[in-house]
C-alpha cells in the first residue's frame, strides 16, 4: 500500500512480499531474505511486463446517466499505452495513445471521449503496451449528463 494515498497495488507471480527504494536500489523481501535490484530491471526473465492502474468507477457525484466528453492525461511512457472507458452495462472501449516524446518529462495529451460508453457509473483503465513503463501524474475526467430519453439503449 502507498502510504501516502493509500492506494493498493498488486503484483502477480512476484514471489516477495516487501519491495523498498532504498538509496538509489530496490530492496525485496520474502522469507527467504532480502534481495537487491535496481531501476535496471524492467523485464521478467525475458518477457514483457504488463502494468495498468485501474480506477474505481466513478458516478461523480450525480446520479444521472453520462458518458465520457473529455479526458486530459498528464504522464512519462517509455512506449505505447492504452486508455480503456467502461460504463454501467459493461460497454468498454479502448484508444491507444503514442507518447510524443520519451525525454524523462511529463506530457500533456487531451483525449476526446467515447459517445458509446454511458452509464451512472464510469469507470477508467490506463494500461502499458509492449512493457513500457510509465508514470501516471493526473487523469482528468470531463462527464457529460445524459438527456432523459437520450441514451442510445
Amino acid at each position: 500500500m502507498n502510504v501516502r494515498n493509500k492506494a493498493l497495488t498488486q503484483y502477480h507471480n512476484f514471489s516477495y512480499d516487501s519491495l523498498c527504494a532504498w538509496r538509489g536500489s530496490y530492496l525485496l523481501g520474502n522469507g527467504q531474505g532480502i534481495f537487491e535490484t535496481s531501476e535496471q530491471y524492467n523485464d521478467d526473465t525475458g518477457a514483457e511486463i504488463s502494468a495498468f492502474a485501474r480506477f474505481v468507477a466513478l458516478d461523480f457525484g450525480i446520479s444521472a446517466r453520462k458518458r465520457i466528453r473529455s479526458a486530459e492525461l498528464s504522464y512519462m511512457s517509455e512506449g505505447e499505452m492504452v486508455i480503456s472507458w467502461q460504463g454501467d452495462e459493461r460497454d468498454l472501449t479502448s484508444q491507444q495513445i503514442l507518447p510524443e516524446v520519451d525525454d524523462g518529462t511529463f506530457q500533456t495529451l487531451q483525449i476526446p471521449g467515447d459517445r458509446s460508453v454511458e452509464g451512472t457509473y464510469l469507470g477508467f483503465t490506463l494500461a502499458n503496451t509492449g512493457g513500457a513503463g510509465f508514470t501516471l501524474n493526473r487523469l482528468q475526467i470531463v462527464p457529460q449528463l445524459m438527456q432523459i430519453g437520450k441514451s442510445r439503449r
